[in-house]
């Protein structure tokens, strides 16, 4: 056990005993190192389990805490239609003969835990206060990961990155950073989140994928046509302006070149083999409408459902190349049907906050930033038209977070705030970037 195994635990059980105290501590730890541990940041220390001991303490935390004050609840349509996608999931492979349990498609029945994160989240995250922390932690372990890839380039020990994945994941962060600079109640808060924001496009950019790169400017798009919390819109398009200039002035002619094949992209070959396969999931879903071929089956089966000319054009078995035909290839129209469903659950609660900041001036901060983490879902929803991310916990957590600000938002009066997190100022920020650079150095 190294040195950054022996900081890791005196800061997990640091960690554990203040979630004990508030739920939400834990909520925070348990996303960040959920994110630095899907890059392996900490490969060595996986074996002792600290994230899976954390979400039970923070369950059994905010039980606790729940039960002592009596509050109620809070449920949303999307959590029951996640229940109802879990049980599409393995009723599907169920039917599909396959094991329900194990097997190189087990992953599927991880979904259960964010089914949990979701009702946590939805519930813990109940002022404006924690809505804002949080989104600072998504940001600032995003920009962390962001500047470790960039110092080590797509060399090792991040080879293994798969650069489609990589860049949802940031795609669906860039609305929340540009919220910090144009809504930031101080200036330094805003001067602080202008690195955090460069850094992460650039990399964004820097993968070098076509559907994050759609994503990226749906997204970009949106942050421009929505009114910034202070000020003018045109200061924002200024700003928004200079920084795609700027970026894009950074990129290299390789880069270049690469985004430059979206304009004649349906004449290309990977065009017809994405829309080839599409057509072969649609067959899937045909044959199978009600519960699909069965969850993380769409590979194995597609030598059943493809001709030989499809196979050729192709160039043999492949994946879906799109969340939604995954989704309604492997779950049929259950499954897509709950998770539009979701979205459009999602989208209306959207609206909610847009009407709230528009008529009460004292919740559109707590607004704006539930409408930025909503904007994030929508490039992550555009950029997975082309992408594999169905099962991803990313959507999941961001229209979690939609609820919270919503629910937040719709409370009958907001009461005198009390600053419960003073210690979050920019000195922990910056304590925080420094451990999570000294665990992801290699």
């Amino acid at each position: 056990m190294g040195k950054r195994e022996i900081v890791l635990i005196l800061l997990t059980i640091f960690i554990w005993i203040m979630t004990l105290r508030k739920a939400f501590w834990g909520l925070l730890y348990f996303y960040l190192f959920s994110t630095l541990t899907w890059q392996y940041f900490y490969t060595h220390f996986i074996p002792f389990h600290p994230i899976k001991i954390t979400s039970i303490l923070v369950l059994i935390s905010w039980l606790l805490h729940r039960t002592t004050k009596e509050e109620k609840i809070i449920k949303a349509p999307q959590f029951s239609l996640m229940i109802l996608f879990f049980f599409v999931m393995v009723f599907s492979r169920f039917l599909a003969g396959v094991p329900l349990m194990g097997g190189p498609y087990g992953y599927y029945l991880e979904f259960w835990k964010k089914i949990l994160l979701f009702l946590v989240i939805i519930n813990i995250i109940n002022t404006e206060e924690k809505l804002n922390i949080f989104i600072w932690v998504m940001v600032i372990s995003y920009a962390t990961l962001a500047f470790v890839q960039r110092y080590h380039g797509w060399t090792r020990p991040y080879s293994w990155w798969d650069h489609n994945d990589w860049a949802l994941g940031l795609v669906s962060i860039v609305p929340i950073a540009l919220f910090l600079i144009f809504s930031g109640k101080r200036i330094w808060n805003k001067l602080e989140a202008i690195p955090y924001a460069l850094i992460i496009i650039f990399m964004c950019l820097g993968t070098l994928s076509r559907g994050g790169f759609i994503g990226l400017a749906a997204v970009f798009f949106l942050s421009l046509i929505k009114k910034p919390v202070k000020g003018p819109r045109l200061i924002g398009i200024l700003v928004l302006a200079s920084i795609a200039i700027f970026l894009f002035n950074r990129l290299n002619v390789k880069y270049a070149e690469r985004y430059e094949t979206i304009q004649d992209y349906p004449g290309q070959r990977t065009a017809q083999q994405r829309l080839t396969t599409w057509g072969v999931g649609l067959k899937m879903l045909y044959a199978n409408p009600v519960f699909g071929v069965g969850t993380g089956m769409f590979t194995s089966k597609f030598l059943e459902y493809a001709t030989e000319e499809e196979l050729e054009r192709v160039g043999g078995i492949s994946n879906p190349h799109s969340m939604y035909v995954q989704i309604a290839a492997e779950n049929g129209f259950l499954g897509i049907g709950a998770f539009l469903l979701m979205v459009i659950f999602t989208f209306r609660d959207m609206l909610r906050l847009w009407l709230i900041s528009i008529r009460d001036k004292d919740k559109v901060m707590v607004c704006h930033m539930g409408m930025a983490v909503g904007i994030g879902l929508i490039g992550y929803l555009a950029s997975g038209i082309f992408l594999n991310a169905g099962y991803r916990s990313d959507p999941y957590l961001l229209m979690a977070l939609v609820i919270s600000a919503k629910e937040i938002a719709t409370k009958k009066a907001i009461e005198e705030e009390v600053v419960e997190f003073p210690q979050f100022n920019i000195l922990s920020r910056a304590a925080l970037i420094g451990i999570c650079f000294y665990l992801g150095r290699w």
